[in-house]
């Protein structure tokens, strides 16, 4: 799977809001960190995280920029729009870096400011 293929498949699962669904595209030990959150470790964690962010919002849409992959590296940049709990939408820059193994998602970070959506 390239770096877009495996973009498209990790914001189709979350854009639709499957946390379960989103962990499979990682390793059995992935390392999930979004922004200054504590990483969660394993399938089950990084659900769980997603999950309970997920609980925040009502839904979510990714738009993929641009992709860059360096050996096992995939860097993404999008813009992401929440839908907020307040009924206004709103749209943030985002960058994620991915370090792969097995074509799966070993380290998995988000490079955002997310507190506009919760402001």
């Amino acid at each position: 799977m390239t770096g877009k293929e495996l973009a498209e498949a990790v914001f189709g699962r979350v854009d639709a809001m499957k946390p379960e669904a989103f962990a499979e595209l990682l390793t059995e030990d992935g390392s999930f960190t979004f922004g200054n959150f504590p990483a969660a470790v394993g399938r089950e964690a990084a659900a769980q995280a997603v999950s309970d962010f997920f609980a925040g919002i009502d839904g979510i849409s990714h738009d993929i920029q641009d992709v860059w992959e360096s050996g096992d590296t995939v860097i993404v940049k999008l813009g992401v729009t929440y839908d907020r709990k307040d009924g206004q939408s709103i749209t943030l820059p985002c960058a994620n870096i991915w370090t792969c193994r097995d074509g799966k998602i070993a380290d998995y970070r988000i490079y955002m400011d997310v507190n506009p959506v919760f402001a």
